[in-house]
């Protein structure tokens, strides 16, 4: 059954204009990381296909989870100018080639660090002088 919102699973990401796009590129790799879709094996960014293999991550594989796990909003009006009727509708983003590729650069250092059998390279830690006051209370 679809989603009552319409996100069919896709994670909502909203470009913030155009003042800062170094922002928004950060923000985007940290929305395709959490996808988890997308590992960094051995160096290399690999993503597992339909057929449980191993395969390179590109520009196609990156478009391709962009747009399968991610959306951003967008209203509609089926009405008129005079009679509105606006609904909330969630579509995939639509990059340029170029944004496409600034944040392939940044997905290396954002994604899972795994080796080819799959076992963690290095586990995430927390550091030690990191303290749950500091993230709860900035």
């Amino acid at each position: 059954m679809d989603d009552p919102n319409k996100l069919n699973g896709r994670r909502i990401f909203v470009w913030h204009g155009d003042d800062d796009p170094h922002k928004n590129i950060d923000n985007l790799a940290h929305a395709v990381a959490d996808t988890c879709e997308i590992f960094n094996v051995n160096g290399a960014l690999r993503r597992v296909n339909n057929a449980g293999q191993l395969t390179s991550v590109g520009i196609d594989a990156l478009f391709d989870v962009i747009n399968t796990r991610i959306a951003t909003p967008r209203l509609i009006n089926h009405g008129t100018t005079d009679n509105p009727n606006w609904t909330r509708d969630f579509v995939p983003l639509q990059l340029p080639e170029i944004t496409l590729r600034a944040v392939l650069k940044k997905l290396p250092a954002l994604v899972p660090k795994l080796s080819e059998t799959g076992a963690p390279n290095s586990p995430l830690e927390v550091p030690r002088s990191f303290r749950l006051e500091q993230a709860l209370y900035r």
